[in-house]
């Protein structure tokens, strides 16, 4: 799987342009179907990741993100409202978000691989979906 070549980045977002960008890649022993479960279901984050997170959705369906659904994505320090702008079952989902200054955009890419899943730009551990 290629690092980047996946992510289908705004040009405003695009790695070339931040002045910081952070990503991770990783192979987890699961389906998409039910990672991605795990990802779109964002009000239930802080039962399976860090506890201190916490997402509230303003505009959508209340259980799951869709393209378009707006939500605050409260970490320890920041609180960010979010726009899903990419919304591909079980292969991606990318949101933007703005607090204060800061803009952020995180994109996941899911690809079957060899019975596991390979996802990129994601903040979780394997541990997360084992079982």
């Amino acid at each position: 799987m290629s690092e980047l070549t996946g992510i289908h980045w705004p040009d405003y977002y695009h790695p070339k342009n931040a002045s910081v960008h952070v990503k991770k890649q990783i192979v987890v022993p699961s389906e998409c179907e039910r990672i991605w479960s795990c990802i779109v279901q964002a009000p239930c984050w802080p039962n399976w990741h860090h506890r201190k997170t916490a997402v509230q959705i303003l505009k959508g369906d209340t259980r799951e993100l869709h393209k378009g659904t707006v939500f605050n994505w409260i970490t320890k320090t920041m609180s960010f409202e979010c726009t899903v702008v990419e919304y591909i079952p079980f292969e991606r989902i990318a949101w933007k978000g703005k607090c204060g200054d800061v803009d952020m955009y995180h994109a996941w890419l899911l690809r079957p691989a060899m019975k596991v899943v390979g996802l990129s730009l994601n903040p979780l551990s394997a541990a997360d979906f084992a079982g």
